[in-house]
């Protein structure tokens, strides 16, 4: 797998995280967060149903069609409403997992 060149910017100069604090820093980082917050918002103005902003959520961050079980599971994860309701807990949960996607090792390496 290669390391797409653009990220050799953002990743550290070893290309893998060989530690947890590693990742965990890169995952917490302004700059991801705030990718995740403006993508996120993208998907929201452009789809309204869950399952279409899963399915253009996989194809902008991975470049592919959504399985169905990434569907269904994702679907699942943006409709757990928190037990204290928060303010857009709605577009948080899709935040989050924007982040996630950007923090998977298939959107780092082409296979």
């Amino acid at each position: 797998c290669q390391t797409i060149s653009f990220l050799k910017f953002f990743l550290p100069k070893t290309k893998n995280f060989d530690t947890p604090t590693q990742a965990l820093a890169l995952f917490n980082s302004p700059f991801v967060t705030r990718q995740s917050r403006f993508l996120a918002n993208r998907i929201l103005e452009a789809e309204s149903q869950p399952e279409k902003q899963v399915q253009l959520l996989v194809r902008l961050t991975l470049g592919r069609h959504a399985t169905s079980s990434e569907i269904s599971n994702f679907v699942e994860f943006l409709s757990e409403k928190p037990a204290q309701t928060e303010y857009r807990w709605k577009e948080k949960n899709l935040e989050a997992l924007c982040q996630v996607l950007f923090m998977s090792n298939e959107f780092f390496y082409i296979n």
